[in-house]
């Protein structure tokens, strides 16, 4: 009777309960027909009847399910078996001890990669210092060097390229080239007097497709407030409209860093027919 009492009063599922709250709603049905007599004649009795039927059902079987297996779960108790104790404690001592060792070897693996993101940010930080450090070399040079460059095409005068330095330091310049691009006349036009040509410091033979051509190797020095002026007689293969710019190196006097430099293009337009 006390192995049965203890049974019942494990039972506290929800699935249980459930079933034991259909059955005693059950039991208050019987009850109630009981009083008031069967109601066949009434609409949707026997459907409820059936219903209540199959309710009662499968709750008493659901009780006697969960009470077989509570009762079997009763009877196989090994709990207090001096042998079972025994080897649970160490089953339970050995989970702890590989715990302990899983735990010390997390610990190490996230002192190793602790210290390889340290290093990591330090060679990141030190990579982008020396960055900023170069950038920032770059640049002041460029903007103290102040260079003065003009340059402007004329019919009769060719490339007319003016260099200087407006700044404190001493500019090197070299390799001086022009570039030139060609496309055919839209339309021709009538030849207009003017002024005869003069002599250039330059020639240069440019051609009727995209081009390049260092006009000048040389290694020129610019102190101070000096400027030169570079006339360049452009001889133009025949008619067309030409793109010309020019282009050169330069640098700070005592550094080894040269930059390229690259002057506004100018067009002119050889579409007038003398024939």
């Amino acid at each position: 009777m006390e192995k049965i009492f203890e049974i019942a009063s494990s039972i506290t599922n929800p699935i249980s309960l459930i079933a034991l709250f259909f059955l005693i709603l059950y039991l208050l049905y019987k009850a109630i027909v009981a009083k008031i007599g069967q109601q066949d004649g009434l609409r949707g009795y026997k459907l409820l009847k059936q219903l209540m039927s199959t309710v009662a059902i499968i709750a008493v079987l659901t009780l006697i399910l969960v009470f077989g297996l509570k009762a079997y779960e009763v009877y196989t108790k090994v709990e207090d078996v001096p042998e079972i104790i025994e080897l649970s404690d160490k089953i339970e001592e050995k989970s702890n001890q590989q715990i302990d060792t899983i735990l010390q070897e997390t610990s190490k693996i996230d002192q190793q990669i602790e210290k390889s993101n340290n290093s990591i940010s330090k060679q990141i930080d030190s990579t982008n210092k020396n960055i900023t450090k170069n950038t920032n070399t770059i640049i002041n040079e460029i903007k103290r060097e102040e260079l003065t460059v003009q340059f402007h095409l004329e019919n009769y005068t060719g490339g007319n390229l003016l260099i200087g330095n407006n700044g404190g330091k001493i500019i090197l310049m070299k390799n001086l080239k022009i570039h030139w691009d060609y496309q055919e006349c839209p339309q021709l036009e009538e030849p207009s007097v003017g002024a005869p040509l003069v002599e250039y410091r330059y020639t240069v033979s440019i051609t009727k497709e995209k081009g390049e051509q260092i006009i000048d190797t040389k290694e020129f020095k610019y102190g101070a407030g000096d400027v030169d002026k570079f006339l360049v007689d452009i001889i133009y293969p025949g008619l067309g409209v030409y793109t010309i710019w020019f282009s050169f190196e330069y640098t700070v006097f005592g550094s080894n860093n040269w930059y390229l430099y690259k002057t506004h293009s100018d067009s002119i337009n050889k579409c007038v027919n003398w024939n």
